[in-house]
């Protein structure tokens, strides 16, 4: 039976559903398991097996990728696997109108690849560049302080920089299918 995570694992806060951890995996596998929330997930070291009802894949520094919460995944043969999970509410945490939705990439990779990921063994189409992972990180560094220290604020400065993020890799997103026209999600995002 796959384990099934609800909201209150992230928080017991009806007014604020974001959760934010960067871990080094210290075992070999992680369970497969579902949410109720989404996650946004950015490799920042190391080696693993992502593992879907689809298939497995191989991760790497730099991977980024959007997982549903009714899409099962885990983790094999993880080798230093470093990673930031950014688990949120997308009705309260992506804009649901404006300029955004505009952007192939914010299609691509909060739309599109979730959703054909869910039916369709795939590669993650987003590999940061080590330039744009150090740029990433720095504004991790915010979002994670924000959240352990709970200033007054927190929150909204969470929302800020967590869409300021977004928007970044929704940008490195659409590069990247411009880059690679070929690809059938790319392809459905624009």
């Amino acid at each position: 039976m796959i384990k099934v995570f609800p909201y209150t694992t992230i928080t017991n806060s009806d007014n604020f559903r974001f959760k934010i951890s960067r871990d080094t995996l210290r075992v070999k596998s992680f369970e497969v398991h579902t949410h109720e929330f989404s996650e946004l997930v950015i490799i920042l070291g190391g080696t693993a097996l992502h593992l879907t009802d689809n298939g497995q894949y191989p991760l790497t520094a730099g991977d980024v990728f959007v997982l549903n919460g009714d899409m099962a995944h885990g983790f094999e043969a993880c080798e230093g696997l470093r990673l930031c999970n950014m688990m949120y509410d997308p009705r309260a945490m992506l804009p649901q109108a404006g300029d955004i939705q505009q952007l192939a990439g914010y299609q691509a990779l909060f739309v599109v690849e979730p959703l054909y990921r869910a039916h369709h063994p795939m590669h993650n189409l987003l590999r940061l560049s080590m330039q744009s992972l150090t740029q990433v990180d720095g504004m991790l560094d915010i979002i994670l302080a924000e959240y352990k220290q709970k200033s007054v604020g927190y929150a909204s400065m969470i929302e800020a920089i967590f869409l300021q993020l977004v928007v970044m890799l929704s940008r490195l997103y659409a590069s990247k299918i411009d880059e690679t026209r070929g690809e059938s999600v790319g392809r459905l995002a624009l």
